[in-house]
C-alpha cells in the first residue's frame, strides 16, 4: 500500500514552504491512501488524479481546498474529508466508483459554494434522472458534467423534487388542502395471487424477449455494422468540427470578464486577448481560411464585427480609450454561428487546436512556469504575485496536456472506425420486417386450459373486479408476428 508523500513533491521542503503552499500536483503517483497533509494548511488547489485512490482521506486540515482534481481513480464514497473543504467550488470526480447517488448527493449538498462538478463515468450516472437530481440537490451548481446548467433544467428539477415522496407527504401536512383518498388494500389470498402472477410474468416476457430478438436478428451482419459504423464516424467527425456548449460558456466567461461596464462588447484591442483565451481551451478561430492567434492582423475582421462607442461609453472610461471601437457579442457570435460575415458571406469559425499544437502549447507554459520557480527559489521572500502566476501557467498546461490526451484518443478511435468502414463490402439486398399482432379467437381463448392466469384464479377462487381488470390489460398484452422478406436492390 503506498500513502502520499506530499513534501517530495515541492523544490523546498521547510516548513515555511510547506505552509505557504497553495497548489500540489500528485498525479500519475500511483498512490492508494492519502496522508502527510497535516503541514500543508493553506492548500486551495489539489491534484490526486489518476492514482488508486478509494476513499478522501487524510485531508482534515486542508480545509481552504478550492478545486480538488480526483478524477481516474477508485473512489467508491465520499464520505471522509471533503465536509471539511467549506470553500470547495470545483470537484472532479469522474471516472470512478460511485454508486449510491442520494447517499453522494446527501454529503455533496453541505458544500455550499460548490459551483463546478463532474461525475461522469460513474454507476451512479446511470440511475434515473441522473442530472435533475443532481441539480436539485446542489441549487449552487452552475456547471455540471462539463455543460452548463440551463434554467429549463432547474425548472424541471425543482418539479421533480417537488413529486418525490417526502415532499408530497411535507406539503399534505403543511396545507391539509384535500384529503387523500386511502389506497385500495388487497385481502391475503389476493396478495399471494399477485405475487404468483408476477413470478410468472417476469419468465414469461423474459421468453417473450428471447423469441424476439431472435426473430430481430439479421442475416446480413455486415449491413448493420456498416451503417453504425457510419453513424459512430459521422457523428466523431461533427464532434471534432463543432464548438461544444463547455467550449462556448468560456468564450463567453471571457467576453463578460473583458466587459467591466456590460456594454455588451470589448476593446477591438482585446480580441488578441480572447483568441489567446481560447487557443489555451484547445479552440482556434479561422477566418477566411486563416488560422489568427495573438499576434495576427484582425483589420479586415474588425470590420465585420464591430460598431463605434457612443459619446456616453466614451466619457465612462478614466483615461482615453484604447481605440473607440467595440467587438459586439451579437455580431461576434452571430458569425462564428452561422459560418460567415459580411455581406460577401467570409468564412469565420471556431475549430479544435490540433493535438500537436495543443502539446507544444502546453510545454510552452510548462517552461515559463519552471522559469518563476527557479526565479523564486533565488528569492528570499517569495511574491505572491509571481506564485499566483506561476500556478495560473501550471493549470494552463496541465488542461493542455489533458486535452491533448483526449484529442489523440479520439483521432485514434475515428481512425479505426473509418478503416473498418473501408473495408465493409457494400451490398445490393436489404432486409425487411413486417408485423403482425397475434389476436386469439374467443374459443382459441376458452380452450386454453394452461393459461396460468386462469389456472390461478380458479385455484384460489378469486372474483374480484379490480383483478379481472388485471387480467383483461394482461391479456391484451400479446406478442406480435414477425416476418422476414429480402428485396434485391
Amino acid at each position: 500500500m503506498r500513502v502520499s508523500e506530499p513534501h517530495k513533491e515541492l523544490a523546498v521542503s521547510n516548513e515555511k514552504y510547506v505552509k505557504n503552499c497553495t497548489e500540489l500536483v500528485l498525479a500519475h503517483r500511483e498512490i492508494d491512501v492519502l496522508g502527510n497533509f497535516e503541514p500543508f494548511v493553506s492548500l486551495e488547489v489539489l491534484w490526486i488524479n489518476d492514482n488508486y485512490i478509494e476513499k478522501l482521506t487524510g485531508l482534515d486540515t486542508c480545509f481552504r481546498i478550492k478545486y480538488l482534481f480526483a478524477q481516474n481513480n477508485r473512489i467508491s464514497t465520499v464520505d471522509g474529508s471533503l465536509l471539511h473543504f467549506t470553500f470547495l467550488r470545483e470537484l472532479r470526480l469522474f471516472n470512478n466508483r460511485l454508486q449510491d447517488l442520494h447517499a453522494t448527493l446527501r454529503t455533496l449538498s453541505k458544500l455550499l459554494h460548490l459551483h463546478d462538478l463532474d461525475l461522469f463515468g460513474n454507476p451512479l450516472a446511470e440511475e434515473e434522472n441522473y442530472r435533475l437530481h443532481v441539480i436539485a440537490a446542489i441549487p449552487s451548481l452552475e456547471v455540471f458534467d462539463r455543460h452548463v446548467i440551463t434554467p429549463d433544467e432547474r425548472l424541471a428539477a425543482k418539479k421533480l423534487n417537488l413529486r418525490r415522496p417526502g415532499h408530497t407527504a411535507k406539503a399534505n401536512n403543511n396545507h391539509q388542502l384535500t384529503k387523500e383518498p386511502q389506497p385500495h388494500e388487497w385481502s391475503g389470498t389476493v396478495k399471494m395471487l399477485m405475487k404468483e402472477v408476477s413470478v410468472i410474468e417476469r419468465r414469461h416476457k423474459a421468453q417473450e424477449e428471447a423469441e424476439r430478438k431472435k426473430q430481430f436478428q439479421m442475416t446480413d451482419a455486415s449491413f448493420t455494422s456498416q451503417t453504425n459504423a457510419s453513424n459512430r464516424a459521422i457523428a466523431i467527425a461533427q464532434n471534432a468540427t463543432v464548438m461544444d456548449e463547455w467550449d462556448l460558456c468560456h468564450l463567453r466567461k471571457a467576453f463578460r470578464a473583458a466587459d467591466p461596464h456590460k456594454r455588451g462588447g470589448i476593446f477591438a484591442t482585446l480580441l488578441g486577448h480572447i483568441i489567446s483565451e481560447m487557443l489555451d481551451h484547445g479552440q482556434q478561430l479561422v477566418f477566411n481560411d486563416n488560422v489568427l492567434h495573438e499576434e495576427s492582423n484582425f483589420t479586415e475582421l474588425l470590420a465585420h464585427v464591430t460598431r463605434p462607442m457612443t459619446a456616453a461609453e466614451i466619457d465612462q472610461e478614466d483615461v482615453d480609450p484604447p481605440t473607440t471601437s467595440l467587438v459586439t457579442w451579437a455580431l461576434f457570435s452571430q458569425g462564428f454561428t452561422q459560418g460567415f460575415v459580411g455581406p460577401s458571406k467570409i468564412p469565420l469559425r471556431w475549430q479544435p487546436l490540433p493535438a500537436a499544437d495543443v502539446a507544444l502549447r502546453a510545454d510552452e507554459y510548462f517552461e515559463k512556469s519552471r522559469a518563476l520557480q527557479k526565479r523564486m527559489m533565488s528569492m528570499a521572500e517569495p511574491k505572491p504575485d509571481l506564485i499566483k502566476q506561476m500556478h495560473e501557467l501550471s493549470q494552463k498546461a496541465y488542461h493542455l496536456q489533458s486535452l491533448r490526451d483526449q484529442r489523440s484518443s479520439g483521432r485514434s478511435s475515428f481512425a479505426h472506425i473509418a478503416a473498418a468502414e473501408a473495408k465493409s463490402p457494400a451490398r445490393d439486398a436489404i432486409t425487411v420486417f413486417s408485423y403482425t399482432k397475434v389476436c386469439p379467437s374467443k374459443g382459441e381463448k376458452d380452450a386454453d386450459q394452461d393459461d396460468p392466469s386462469q389456472l390461478l384464479a380458479k385455484k384460489y377462487a378469486i372474483k374480484d373486479k379490480d383483478f379481472q381488470t388485471y387480467l383483461k390489460a394482461k391479456d391484451a398484452r400479446r406478442p406480435v408476428k414477425v416476418t422476414k422478406d429480402v428485396l434485391t436492390m
